[in-house]
């Protein structure tokens, strides 16, 4: 199977001079990965490292449905009393254990998986197999690793379903107990957000090659929430749009409004921060005037009906600037109307960066807008 890097943090860090923060016992341990120059702007210090301890999950077995198990999630998650399933890009789960190896039964859902262990290189799994499969092997029995399992794959490619973990025999199960509150960040967004083509120059959709050359769990959004330490939920959807897209007359909210067959409880995990990063599929499709703004309209006062006091950001202009004017019209009309917690934050493509597949933006171009946002967030919002 190929193996991919694992570039997030360690690209990041080359941009802002951070440390590296994320699974690890050490967070404060750089990696050594070489990783291309790009020029950036000034970005504010990283913040402080959120310490955490390890709690025992006290599990009845080393082998263990993951839905007994209680991990931490990562993003929106079905559950049953057997399985936890993900939709969308970057979800997931996180917990520590002891022992030597980790497996994990994926049900053969089909769906790419990105695994991170500690601060080894990204593991790479196309969950086709039956049964519990090993993802990590000879480790270090004397310590907790750190592990984060999650779709690396699209939505539209099918779910990620986690059935069963299995760890060494008299080893145990951890989850990280913060010591102070993380903040949560929460993304609407299209193709971009999903990670598309991210880490491919060339996408050829006649196979389903195109699904090995997209890592969602390397793109802006989770870079973001890297950088802040945060939760992060990512509900996006290649061809959406905020009215009309490419599949169908088939605007986000009703599927940002569900988790598979149930409503989503809005009530719980209210992010500190959400990100409207969308309408290139809006203009793809010639939906660029007043029913766009009539759609935004929609997208946005549902948003506000559950979030009243949530920081929105509206983000756009990579894959084009046709919209521009719009989105300053519906932004600019909720800023009229009182509400000063919304923005707009614009952005371009580079010709000087390499492009990913099918004109998306590459992990390279990720980064600068991960610096953009982060130089936002962090004056605008006082992070």
């Amino acid at each position: 199977m190929k193996k991919l890097y694992r570039m997030i943090l360690v690209a990041l860090c080359a941009i802002m001079g951070l440390s590296v923060v994320g699974c690890s016992n050490d967070p404060g341990t750089p990696k050594e990965t070489a990783t291309p120059e790009v020029t950036a702007e000034p970005t504010p210090e990283p913040t402080p490292v959120i310490e955490y301890t390890w709690k025992d999950l006290e599990a009845e077995s080393t082998e263990i449905a993951v839905a007994k198990l209680k991990p931490t999630i990562i993003g929106r998650v079905i559950t049953s009393a057997t399985s936890y399933t993900f939709n969308y890009s970057s979800g997931g789960v996180e917990f520590g254990f002891t022992g030597t190896s980790l497996s994990v039964d994926f049900n053969k859902c089909g769906a790419w998986v990105a695994v991170y262990v500690d601060d080894m290189e990204e593991i790479v799994i196309n969950a086709t197999e039956k049964g519990l499969v090993q993802v990590v092997g000879g480790l270090s029995a004397d310590q907790i690793h750190c592990v984060r399992i999650q779709k690396r794959s699209e939505s539209n490619a099918g779910q990620m379903i986690i059935k069963t973990v299995k760890i060494d025999d008299g080893a145990k199960f951890y989850v990280k107990e913060y010591k102070s509150q993380r903040k949560r960040i929460e993304v609407l967004g299209d193709s971009i957000a999903c990670g598309y083509g991210n880490i491919s120059g060339l996408i050829t959709k006649t196979t389903d090659s195109y699904l090995e050359e997209e890592d969602g769990t390397q793109t802006f959004a989770t870079m973001l929430a890297d950088y802040y330490q945060a939760d992060l939920c990512v509900c996006c959807i290649s061809g959406i749009g905020v009215g009309n897209s490419k599949n169908s007359p088939w605007p986000i909210l009703p599927s940002y409004k569900m988790d598979g067959n149930k409503k989503h409880d809005f009530t719980k995990d209210i992010p500190d921060l959400l990100i409207i990063e969308l309408g290139q599929n809006d203009f793809a499709c010639g939906n660029t005037g007043d029913e766009f703004i009539e759609y935004a309209h929609q997208l946005v006062d549902f948003i506000r009906g559950n979030y009243p006091d949530v920081p929105i950001i509206w983000y756009y202009g990579i894959m084009g600037e046709a919209l521009f004017d719009q989105i300053d019209t519906v932004v600019k009309s909720y800023n009229d109307a009182g509400d000063k917690n919304i923005y707009f934050l614009k952005t371009h493509m580079d010709e000087n960066e390499p492009l990913g597949g099918a004109g998306h933006p590459s992990v390279t171009t990720m980064r600068r807008m991960t610096n953009e946002l982060v130089e936002f967030i962090s004056k605008t919002l006082n992070w």
